[in-house]
């Protein structure tokens, strides 16, 4: 579980930012500042309003977001947006998946359209992460660094910005004969990717050792 990633934790009582809780205002400011977080709670937390948040104001400073989701019922969570939410397959032109390593990457990287968006976009708001296999979750991060012609850029997912969603005790990835469904948080991609870990339930900031 993520919970045992080598972390030390800093509570930070007073910040107030536009009127959130601290946890909340904490994380817009994280996510302003371009940094990459992962933000985790149970269900009523506040996790969906805080999205929202980040999207509204990374758009008002001119920035390209893109939501993305496991499935595609999240789509209705966020409507009041009148943004698209893609699935994560769609998003990344891996259609089901079905299709080894090598292939799905060649596929996704030959594809313009694909191309055309991870070069553009500029920050990726992903949601429903607990349904994201590590597979996929590795695939998604390489198909950044050929299609989106980051070739020689060292940082995840070819440097651009990714806030993540999830609750890893709720559902997990549906493992088939390509995939173990592993959770993604066993890659130690998301250890290098996803510094800042955020829990709306416990309000405590967690910055895993080793942060740049």
């Amino acid at each position: 579980m993520w919970r045992s990633l080598k972390y030390y934790s800093i509570d930070i009582l007073n910040l107030q930012l536009h009127r959130l809780t601290d946890d909340r205002a904490f994380t817009l400011k994280a996510a302003l500042s371009e940094h990459n977080v992962f933000i985790t709670g149970q269900s009523g937390t506040g996790k969906s309003f805080l999205v929202k948040k980040i999207f509204q104001q990374l758009k008002q400073s001119g920035k390209n977001v893109a939501i993305i989701s496991s499935t595609g019922i999240l789509g209705t969570l966020y409507k009041d947006l009148k943004n698209p939410v893609p699935t994560v397959h769609s998003f990344y032109g891996v259609g089901t998946g079905d299709l080894s390593w090598k292939l799905l990457v060649q596929k996704a990287s030959s594809n313009y359209v694909i191309q055309e968006r991870l070069r553009k976009v500029d920050c990726l708001i992903w949601d429903e992460a607990s349904l994201t296999s590590r597979r996929i979750f590795e695939i998604c991060n390489v198909i950044h660094l050929t299609a989106g012609g980051n070739t020689e850029h060292k940082l995840p997912f070819g440097g651009k910005q990714v806030v993540l969603l999830g609750e890893f005790f709720q559902l997990r990835p549906v493992p088939n004969q390509f995939d173990d469904g592993q959770f993604m948080f066993c890659a130690p991609l998301f250890g290098r990717a996803f510094l800042i870990v955020i829990s709306c339930l416990l309000k405590k900031y967690h910055f895993i050792a080793g942060a740049r």
